[in-house]
């Protein structure tokens, strides 16, 4: 047995009676080997286990069996989701792709779901919030840390790609991840306190950017870019936010091969490249098929099979779009290459309605947010992860639409645990408005997080403020009971 296999398997068996003991410590597991997918990485008896799965399954029932609250915050967000769960759901029974293909994504979404389900009932402080965050940076994370790793060693000469068999697999949508990482990156680098851990997320964080140069992506170019000019115009730290893009700049100057800057010419001319032309093919094949099936789509995958490809690719369907000139297609089916036109095939206008409405309401949550807690000391942490969310949510709006990732998990994640800090927000606010301080463990008080600071970090870095004796408090005007 490998010793990497005998590693994972005795944190497997210590850490499932854990979850059982505090079921929020299996939402941080079910994150990472979500995000880490570490069968990639195992070679012996280790390889077949489904961690995932069991960290799953041992949290879900653990969650059932304790004494945490089960209570889902129905706010719009979450009924947006549910909503949205309920019309792939439909667009799937009534597709037109085999039976097979269909269910087998559709299972794959349901899990998503039940993800964020667990992460709204479970993840229900500061604490928990920047512990998942940790979670999914440490998978996640992994991945970019180690290609970039091999793109610097190589001298530019390693191209990057993601674990197989995932949905990053590709080099697009790995470049796509990783940017949509990066703002949180930089947002636990900011909070974390050990000298040791704001060192690995520097070094994480740069390392991150190296492997988005490295997938040789224009997307993540533009994506990049798109992040970039953002940060640059809103940010309080401009002067960081320059001197980040200045250092980047060398760095693609230094490493990127000849290569490299090839294919990012070609975006001045995409109407002569043959695989941006591809795209647009696929656009168009996915458009015709919403068109004849407007309300429910045809299905996840609709578009891939066979058939459809072949109906809605053939001369006297194709040319309805002549007004878009494309090369002909193809016999082979090809995928959508866009969130937005994948959603249209998939589910129809509506659901593709319904997906936006969900990023919208995201996006302005994120804004209401930052005003919410503008200059409350005890939320400073809610304002600058809201800002973090902002840059990631526009990072998938951009690149996203060119690439076949609209049940990206990690996006929905972000979207609940939006969703989770409208909560803490609402919460703190009515303690605040009966006069009760909140307790240990409340929004603005808990400690942030492994290697993190105890208390809000004013103006990124500013002196901790002393700490205060604890307010005796009636029994029945208690803030939270729940343990961190």
């Amino acid at each position: 047995m490998a010793l990497r296999d005998l590693l994972m398997l005795s944190g497997l068996a210590i850490m499932v009676p854990m979850i059982f003991y505090r079921p929020h410590v299996g939402i941080i597991l079910w994150a990472w080997t979500a995000m880490l997918v570490p069968n990639t990485f195992l070679f012996g008896i280790g390889q077949s286990v489904r961690y995932n799965l069991i960290f799953a399954l041992a949290t879900l029932i653990a969650w059932l069996i304790s004494k945490e609250p089960k209570k889902i915050p129905l706010n719009s967000t979450n009924l947006l989701l549910f909503f949205f769960l309920f019309w792939v759901c439909l667009a799937t029974v009534f597709g037109i792709a085999p039976a097979k293909a269909r269910f087998d994504e559709l299972l794959k979404f349901v899990k998503i779901v039940i993800f964020c389900v667990a992460i709204s009932g479970l993840v229900t402080t500061r604490l928990r919030v920047h512990a998942l965050l940790f979670g999914l940076a440490l998978g996640m994370g992994f991945h970019g840390a180690s290609e970039g790793a091999k793109f610097i060693v190589s001298g530019g000469g390693h191209r990057v790609f993601g674990p197989p068999s995932s949905i990053i697999g590709d080099n697009n949508h790995f470049a796509l991840a990783m940017i949509f990482l990066l703002p949180i990156m930089v947002y636990l680098y900011t909070y974390a306190l050990n000298p040791l851990m704001r060192l690995g997320l520097l070094a994480g964080g740069g390392l991150i950017f190296a492997s988005i140069i490295g997938t040789f992506s224009r997307g993540g170019l533009i994506g990049l870019s798109a992040v970039g000019l953002y940060s640059l115009v809103r940010s309080r730290h401009r002067f960081l936010i320059m001197l980040a893009l200045a250092v980047g700049a060398g760095f693609v100057v230094y490493f990127a091969p000849e290569r490299w800057f090839d294919r990012m010419n070609t975006i001045q001319e995409a109407d002569q490249d043959g695989s941006f032309m591809t795209r647009v093919i696929a656009w168009k094949a996915s458009f015709l098929l919403a068109l004849d099936h407007p309300i429910l789509g045809g299905g996840i995958t609709a578009i891939t099979h066979d058939s459809s490809w072949s109906y809605y690719t053939a001369v006297q369907r194709f040319a309805q779009l002549d007004f878009i000139p494309t090369p002909e297609p193809g016999i082979k089916p090809r995928a959508a290459h866009s969130v937005y036109f994948q959603l249209v095939a998939d589910v129809g206008f509506v659901g593709l309605g319904i997906f936006l409405l969900i990023m919208l309401r995201a996006w302005l949550s994120c804004s209401r947010l930052i005003r919410q807690t503008k200059g409350i000391q005890e939320l400073e942490w809610i304002n600058n992860l809201a800002r973090a969310f902002q840059v990631s949510l526009l990072a998938y709006a951009v690149s996203g639409a060119a690439l076949n990732m609209a049940y990206f998990e990690m996006y929905y994640v972000l979207i609940i645990l939006i969703s989770v800090q409208e909560t803490l927000v609402a919460q703190y606010k009515q303690a605040q408005a009966a006069g009760v301080t909140p307790a240990p463990g409340a929004p603005g008080t808990a400690a942030s997080g492994p290697g993190s600071q105890p208390a809000p970090r004013p103006s990124y870095g500013g002196p901790q403020r002393p700490a205060q004796r604890p307010v005796q408090r009636p029994a029945t005007a208690r803030f939270t009971g729940r343990r961190p």
